[in-house]
Formats: structure tokens, C-alpha cells, sequence
């Protein structure tokens, strides 16, 4: 949806990772590195589980990254204390089970989702290898990005979901304390915000990226 709704002329590179076979973070940086051309300058657009990887792709290419935008995602694991084990337990038995509509709507697209984006949800996580899956949500309780994001010297922008059920306020704030000079901003949207309310998370990243680069235009050389 978020893609469909960008004006024209926006060059867009979608990067997907692999549905049959688990790649650890180290590959999954080196594969995004693979797919944009180097010395072309851009914005990372990264939504949720992407997050991290989006921030270790940046750290590494400083000069052709214009900007980050993080959307809905954090840097360390975001669930509540007494629940940041749960990711070690995950295993593929679970995830070879259809996610239910109550599921998606409370954790990923909000209440007032419709049947068709429902479907949708459904359709993406059963065409992902159920040990896949498992193994992908695992190195969720020991990740963190925090230091790496400390050396990021191009703007980013942290758009927070204000309903959002998965990662709460605490991916927002995680971005605030190592990196107090992000923009934070929030959408009235469930997690999945760029699926379920596009217009307003373009309407956010492009008035940012205004405001950033006339402010930086305006600065006088030194």
C-alpha cells in the first residue's frame, strides 16, 4: 500500500528476504548491501524486525544514506521484561499453524481491519517456512543495535504507532536515549503502519525530509 501511494518519479527498491531459508543478520546486511548500487545516494525506509538491520546497513554506508526512517521498529528486544526470554522458545510447530484473524488484528493491523487485509497478513507469514519463522524470531531476545545507532550521522526519523500492540513505546524510546537528536513522530495506527495507514506515514517522511534538508540547505558554510 505505502509503495502504491508514492508519487511519482520515486525510485523504490524493495528488499525481501529469503522465505525458505534462515539467514543470520550478518547475511541479511550483506544482502540488502547487494540489491542498492553503491555510491547511489537514498532513504532507508524500514518497518518492525527490519529495524536493526536497516540501522547495521546504514552504519556501513554513511555517504549514500540520506536519511533512516524506522517505523515501528527498536533497536534492542522490545517486549516487556517478563517476557524478553520469549523469543528463545519459539519453534516451528507454532508457526506452522494459519495466524488467526483475531491474532493479526490485536498485534499487527488494528481492530477496524478489514477481511482483505486480513487475508493479506495471512498470505505473507504461511508463504514463510514455518522453521524459518522460528528461527527468525529467536535472535529477538538478544538483539541490540543501540551502540551501532549512536555512530548513524544522517537524519532519522522514528515514526511511533500510537496503537501499536507489539512494540509500544518502548522501540521509540530505546531511539531516544541513543540517539537523542532523532525526530520521533507518531501515527494514530496500529503496528503495521505502512500497510494500514500509507498515506499518513508518506505525508510524515516527506514533510521530514523536507524540514531536514531545507534546515541544511539554510545553514551557512563554514
Amino acid at each position: 500500500p505505502l509503495i502504491e501511494q508514492l508519487p511519482d518519479g520515486v525510485e523504490v527498491i524493495t528488499i525481501e528476504y529469503p522465505r525458505d531459508k534462515l539467514l543470520d543478520n550478518d547475511t541479511l546486511v550483506a544482502l540488502v548491501e547487494d540489491r542498492v548500487p553503491l555510491g547511489k545516494p537514498h532513504v532507508v525506509v524500514a518497518e518492525s524486525f527490519s529495524g536493526p538491520i536497516a540501522v547495521r546497513y546504514a552504519c556501513q554506508r554513511q555517504r549514500d544514506v540520506k536519511a533512516l526512517v524506522l517505523c515501528g521498529s527498536f533497536l534492542k528486544n522490545p517486549l516487556p521484561t517478563a517476557l524478553q526470554a520469549l523469543p528463545l522458545v519459539a519453534n516451528s510447530m507454532v508457526f506452522a499453524l494459519p495466524m488467526p484473524a483475531p491474532m493479526a488484528r490485536t498485534f499487527l493491523v488494528g481492530l477496524d481491519a478489514g477481511p482483505n487485509l486480513i487475508r493479506k497478513v495471512q498470505e505473507a507469514v504461511a508463504a514463510v517456512q514455518s522453521g524459518v519463522l522460528a528461527a527468525g524470531v529467536r535472535p529477538l531476545a538478544t538483539v541490540d543495535v543501540s551502540e551501532q545507532c549512536r555512530q548513524l550521522e544522517m537524519p532519522v526519523l522514528y515514526l511511533q504507532a500510537s496503537n501499536d500492540r507489539l512494540v509500544g513505546l518502548r522501540g521509540a524510546e530505546q531511539v531516544k536515549r541513543s540517539l537523542p537528536r532523532a525526530d520521533i513522530r507518531q501515527i494514530e495506527a496500529p503496528h503495521l503502519m505502512l500497510q494500514t495507514r500509507p498515506s499518513e506515514a508518506i505525508n510524515a517522511i516527506a514533510t521530514f525530509l523536507k524540514e531536514t534538508y531545507k534546515l541544511q540547505d539554510s545553514t551557512p558554510a563554514s
